[in-house]
C-alpha cells in the first residue's frame, strides 16, 4: 500500500463475513473511497453499482451469495 492522490491503498483485504452460500453482507476494515474499490470472488473482478455488489459505507452486499470455498478480496484507496 502506498500514498498517491486519493489516499492510501488497502491491497487484497479479506472482509470479515461468513463465504458458507448463504451470506451476502462483508464488512472492511475501512471506508474506501468512492469509487475505488475491486472486489474480486475468486479471482474475477466484480462489478459494483448494484450489477454483482453494493458497497455503502465499509459494507459490501452482494445479490448472490458467494458459495462455500471461494475466495473474497478487496483492493481500495481509503
Amino acid at each position: 500500500a502506498g500514498n498517491g492522490s486519493g489516499g492510501t491503498w488497502v491491497d487484497k483485504e479479506i472482509p470479515v463475513g461468513a463465504i458458507n452460500s448463504i451470506n451476502t453482507v462483508f464488512i472492511l476494515a475501512h471506508i474506501p473511497v468512492l469509487g475505488s474499490d475491486y472486489v474480486f470472488l475468486s479471482g474475477q473482478l466484480q462489478d459494483g453499482g448494484g450489477v454483482d455488489y453494493t458497497l455503502v459505507g465499509s459494507t459490501i452486499s452482494f445479490n448472490i451469495p458467494p458459495n462455500t470455498g471461494e475466495q473474497l478480496l478487496v483492493s481500495y484507496r481509503r
